[in-house]
């Protein structure tokens, strides 16, 4: 007992020796463990010594001794601080019944062995969600593009496994949800869009999103195409019902491209690359579609690339060009705008349509580097203008302004610094912006449209009416116009549901100091409307088609040309002279070079000997004081000569056609005339057609000799070439 004693005292660990359950013996180290002093201890049982409720957590020791019994135990200090003790109990030969204990600290041991577990967890944790990061989007929590590749790399090494698809859904126009409501909205809409695609497909298939406004789903062990066309429906279906956010309802289509092939057969690259071009397909066929992928349109998908990668190249090679189109004023019937328009001849392909390189230029970014270039030459055209006609009023010019421009934070100093090269002052200068860049939440493009307005130049709203904004939000913003969307305009022709539409936003506009712009403007019955509803001014084929520069200098020089042509046009209420090319140009060439009357019946009588095939086309005037008809000007095609100055009687009673004996004489078959009535009713001439031929004349042929005559009728009263007074007494039968 002592060499044993001597032994334990020289360890770390406590020690105690028992008897019947009471200690009999206690080292310093128990002592210096327990918190208490020896003589406490020894006389106690050991379970009071520890802390113990009772003595069944301790270990009891084999009787023989051959083997030491051990328990963990949780005891109390004397000063009541808690150890962790690993209690070792056992009986030794020699010393009767007495058990010895060793009484070992594991607190140390036991919060390492805890901080451990608790590391490995958080470990384990952060592994976890470090994985769901790296393959889940956290926004919607789907899948995102690195998990849907590995899907389908998987999907495709099954072998065996039936037909696999994957189905591309891009949101039509979501960036202008984004662009006009903020981007806490456009989240918003991208959650509850997420959740309508989980709801179309089965458990097992897999819906993610690769980035932005784009979806995807993999699904996979299809019997045949119907299945993923079936879902691809579904889509379109759940995205067509209005989603309604903070009591506004969005209505939201899609897009969707589908591509299938059997495990095995495709690479991952391939699959997701003949989704994207049936995507583009069905973007191309209007949107709100699905399309699926077939081999012929991979040509296409390469001449897409083809021309990104030719316009490129066509800003630095001079292959664009600008046309402009005229902007007239309803008030003073002249033109004070042009809109520049940017036009893309290509040295293989020919004319290259605006809007197939404009959404190039979209989706490559280059339509900032073509919008600058844009902005420059429409200026510098301008410049150019004013200082060769310095006696015509100054004519802006209008350019379209892109989403991405408005938000380069420079934008405002690069316009400032074109205006300075071309030497335009800002005032001539109007910027149109799309509707939806009117956002909740400016931001940038609020601090730039208000750094333009600053600099001086004219902001407007262009295609209004087809974006989110109302006309109530437009007083926030720093704009001096809006253009009604051309929609509207052709409406007034059709059912007129959007006439009383269309005189609200004129009026309103009006309301808050805007001018407005009608847009489309092709018939005469939407010039008379909008004329009646105090619009201000109106773009359009009936005002003047996109042209050179060249051919606009010659309009700018006559500013009241197009737009005494439209009334004209207007009166007759005729649509189907409005495409007839020939009687707009003889109508703007008449009032424009016109300083008497023949020059300004020259080329309408040639416009209606071209249009008609009439041999001989005259124009008479009625000499009331001498009863005689005089041909006053006359246009001949044929061998049928009319000359001019012949006169004949002059005799109401025979209804006023006695004019046709002129050319009685000469065998003509076919002879019209259309009377010029003054503004009292009375004649004043007729303008006549005759040919040797019998020609079928038809309804629109009339329609332009009617048109011709009450123009030759105004520019007649307009340069007195008869006493309006005489004329208005005499009236026609």
């Amino acid at each position: 007992m002592t060499e044993l004693r001597r032994f334990l005292d020289a360890t770390s660990d406590g020690f105690v020796a028992l008897r019947d359950g009471m200690v009999i013996e206690c080292n310093l180290q128990a002592s210096d463990l327990l918190g208490a002093p020896v003589e406490t201890i020894v006389g106690a049982a050991l379970h009071e010594a520890l802390g113990l409720p009772n003595a069944s957590t301790l270990p009891t020791p084999s009787p023989t001794g051959s083997e030491p019994a051990a328990a963990d135990v949780t005891a109390v200090t004397g000063a009541g601080e808690e150890l962790q003790l690993r209690v070792v109990a056992w009986t030794t030969e020699g010393f009767g019944a007495d058990t010895h204990v060793l009484l070992q600290d594991m607190t140390a041991h036991r919060r390492a062995e805890r901080q451990l577990q608790s590391a490995r967890q958080e470990l384990a944790r952060e592994a976890t969600e470090l994985w769901h990061r790296a393959f889940h989007d956290p926004l919607t929590n789907l899948a995102n593009r690195n998990l849907l590749r590995d899907r389908v790399d998987h999907a495709l090494s099954r072998r065996g496994a039936g037909l696999l698809a994957v189905m591309l859904v891009d949101l039509d126009g979501f960036k202008s949800i984004n662009d006009a409501l903020g981007h806490a909205v456009g989240d918003e809409v991208l959650i509850e869009v997420a959740d309508r695609l989980k709801a179309c497909v089965r458990p097992s298939d897999t819906v993610s999103r690769p980035g932005g406004d784009e979806f995807a789903i993999l699904m996979e062990e299809l019997g045949d195409s119907s299945t993923a066309t079936a879902a691809a429906q579904r889509v379109l279906d759940q995205l067509a019902a209005p989603i309604v956010i903070d009591e506004r309802s969005l209505v939201i289509t899609a897009s969707v491209g589908i591509a299938l092939c059997a495990a095995g057969d495709q690479t991952v690259d391939g699959l997701l690359g003949n989704a994207d071009v049936a995507l583009y397909r069905a973007k191309a066929d209007g949107r709100g579609c699905f399309s699926l992928y077939d081999p012929s349109m991979q040509e296409a998908a390469l001449a897409r690339l083809e021309l990104e990668a030719d316009l490129r190249l066509a800003l630095n090679r001079g292959e664009l060009r600008l046309d402009y189109q005229p902007i007239g004023t309803l008030k003073e019937g002249r033109i004070d705008n042009v809109e520049a328009l940017a036009r893309w001849t290509h040295p293989t392909r020919g004319v290259v349509p605006p809007f197939e390189f404009i959404q190039a230029a979209e989706d490559t970014g280059l339509i900032v580097q073509l919008g600058e270039w844009v902005l420059r030459e429409a200026c510098r055209q301008v410049t150019h203008w004013h200082r060769l006609m310095p006696d015509v009023p100054p004519v802006s010019v209008a350019v379209n302004v892109s989403g991405m421009q408005i938000l380069q934070p420079g934008f405002v100093d690069t316009v400032a610094r074109i205006l300075q090269e071309a030497e335009l002052d800002p005032k001539y200068l109007v910027l149109e912006i799309t509707e939806s860049l009117l956002t909740e939440d400016a931001g940038i493009t609020m601090a730039n449209l208000r750094g333009l307005r600053d600099l001086g130049t004219r902001l407007s709203i262009d295609d209004f009416g087809t974006g989110y904004s109302s006309l109530a939000r437009l007083r926030a913003f720093p704009v001096d116009e809006l253009k009604i969307d051309r929609s509207f305009i052709a409406a007034l022709d059709a059912s007129g549901d959007d006439a009383p539409l269309v005189a609200a936003v004129i009026a309103m506009a009006h309301s808050l100091g805007l001018e407005v712009v009608g847009e489309g403007v092709e018939t005469g019955h939407q010039l008379e409307f909008l004329r009646d509803h105090a619009c201000d001014r109106i773009q359009g084929y009936l005002l003047a088609r996109p042209a050179p520069a060249s051919d606009i200098t010659e309009l700018l020089g006559a500013p009241a040309t197009v737009l005494r042509m439209a009334a004209a046009q207007a009166i007759v209420g005729d649509s189907d002279l409005v495409s007839n090319i020939e009687v707009m140009e003889a109508l703007a060439l008449a009032v424009t070079e016109g300083h008497d009357i023949a020059d300004v019946a020259r080329p309408l009588l040639a416009s209606v000997a071209k249009i008609t095939g009439l041999e001989s086309v005259y124009l008479t005037r009625i000499h009331w004081d001498l009863g005689e008809q005089e041909i006053l000007v006359a246009h001949n095609t044929g061998t049928l000569q009319v000359p001019a100055g012949v006169k004949v009687p002059w005799d109401a009673g025979i209804g006023g056609y006695n004019d046709g004996r002129v050319v009685d004489d000469l065998g003509f078959k076919t002879y019209v005339s259309v009377p010029l009535v003054a503004a009292g009713g009375g004649r004043l001439g007729t303008l006549c057609g005759a040919s040797r031929d019998r020609l079928r004349l038809r309804k629109d042929h009339l329609a332009v000799m009617e048109l011709f005559g009450r123009v030759l009728a105004d520019e007649m009263r307009a340069r007195a070439v008869e006493s309006l007074d005489t004329v208005d007494l005499v009236r026609a039968d």
